[in-house]
């Protein structure tokens, strides 16, 4: 060590060898972010190419370290460091934490639904045939992308929901929603989410009346949470593909107990009604 290091490392510059024992960052990984303009060194000699570093990067190099650690994309990290310490960065390291948490709670939920298909089909659902009536009341429709479904209903429901609140008018039955062939054909389709009632419309330039035509259906109950609709939603189609005719038309979801009665997503109950001929 050389003897007047702490004077050094307190004013002076930091060789590439020195600056990895103090980040832990090896020499490949600061080249890459030098690279990358993530970490760019604090001086490069015009002769030999070396590069030096600063003790005031140290701090930003820790923080870099922790951000490739739980995954976060270049473009994000980016994003972070380039933004001035203090509050602002915290909110934008915030923000980040956030989407991140959110991939790791879709990665848990399709971890846990695939132990489930690997352990083997249960009991195949109970399916019975309904003469379903006409259902009308308040909707918000919209042509909806597979990926944006759960969002479209979270916002759609919670908004027909504050409305009928807002109106003091109680639902006349259990929430609804009819999906057109094209959204299990092609990712994109049609997509009513009604509200029974028969209340006046409310001022509200997203809800309309909106009935899904009585038809006969074939019905079966799925418990728990969505990541195994499909499980269901297999198990039916295979049963009336053996016992009935399927006709066109959309397949209607009645959530029997949804998220907005409770929160234990293992709680929740939904009936899927698929067409018959």
């Amino acid at each position: 060590m050389k003897p007047d290091s702490a004077v050094m490392f307190a004013s002076d510059l930091l060789s590439v060898g020195e600056f990895a024992r103090l980040t832990h960052l090896t020499s490949v990984t600061l080249r890459h972010y030098h690279e990358k303009g993530l970490l760019p060194p604090a001086d490069v000699d015009d002769v030999n190419g070396y590069r030096w570093y600063s003790p005031g990067q140290i701090d930003d190099a820790l923080l870099l370290s922790r951000l490739r650690g739980v995954g976060l994309p270049i473009e994000a990290m980016r994003e972070v460091i380039d933004t001035a310490d203090g509050p602002d960065r915290n909110r934008v390291l915030d923000a980040k934490l956030a989407e991140l948490d959110a991939v790791l709670s879709r990665n848990r939920r399709a971890v846990r639904s695939l132990r489930r298909l690997l352990a083997g089909p249960g009991d195949p659902p109970v399916v019975q045939y309904r003469e379903d009536p006409d259902i009308s009341g308040w909707a918000i429709t919209a042509t909806v992308d597979r990926a944006e479904i759960a969002e479209f209903c979270q916002d759609g429901f919670g908004t027909l929901h504050t409305g009928l609140m807002s109106a003091g008018v109680a639902p006349a039955g259990p929430a609804v929603a009819a999906y057109d062939e094209a959204f299990f054909e092609a990712g994109t389709g049609e997509v009513a989410l009604v509200v029974p009632t028969n209340a006046p419309l409310p001022q509200h330039e997203s809800i309309t009346r909106w009935t899904i035509g009585a038809a006969r259906r074939a019905v079966a109950l799925h418990r728990g949470s969505y990541d195994d609709f499909d499980l269901t939603y297999s198990a039916l189609g295979r049963y009336v593909n053996e016992h009935a005719t399927s006709a066109p038309g959309p397949i209607v979801e009645f959530y029997l107990v949804g998220p907005d009665v409770v929160d234990d997503e293992s709680a929740q109950v939904t009936e899927i009604h698929w067409p018959l001929g």
